[in-house]
């Protein structure tokens, strides 16, 4: 059960321009961070309202890279060519001065190579939840 919405913010999530080197939608990917970092902020009772052209969002995520590696190698030799995630942004909540994010998500080990889709969701679980902690520090300080 979700706590009652003390905070609502805007935000945007992009993954125009990015460098795509994927067997599939890279939508998926961007769907994955945002629904998990909906849930993340959601529990602690921050709303997200996303918005495609939000002039001046309090957070903004870009993609910059989705990597899905090499799956063959990677069962090979695990730690050769991880999946990776790269994303960037930037903060404004609650009126501060602007903090720029910056993460870089890398999922190296699976079940036979991993599957680059299940292995790339991961990858945006992970920065989802480092972003949803900066939002939080953020309104708390």
């Amino acid at each position: 059960m979700s706590k009652e919405v003390s905070r609502t913010i805007t935000a945007c999530c992009s993954d125009g321009g990015a460098a795509l080197k994927l067997s599939f939608d890279a939508a998926e990917i961007t769907a994955e961070l945002k629904a998990c970092l909906e849930k993340r902020l959601l529990d602690k009772g921050v709303a997200i309202r996303w918005s495609e052209q939000a002039t001046n969002p309090e957070l903004l995520v870009r993609v910059v890279e989705i990597d899905q590696g090499n799956q063959f190698l990677r069962y090979l030799l695990p730690f050769i060519a991880p999946a990776v995630l790269e994303v960037e942004g930037q903060m404004t909540v609650s009126g501060s001065s602007p903090q720029q994010l910056h993460y870089v998500q890398r999922a190296q080990i699976g079940i036979f190579g991993g599957s680059a889709r299940g292995m790339l969701k991961t990858c945006a679980q992970r920065v989802a939840k480092k972003i949803a902690s900066e939002v939080l520090r953020s309104l708390t300080s």
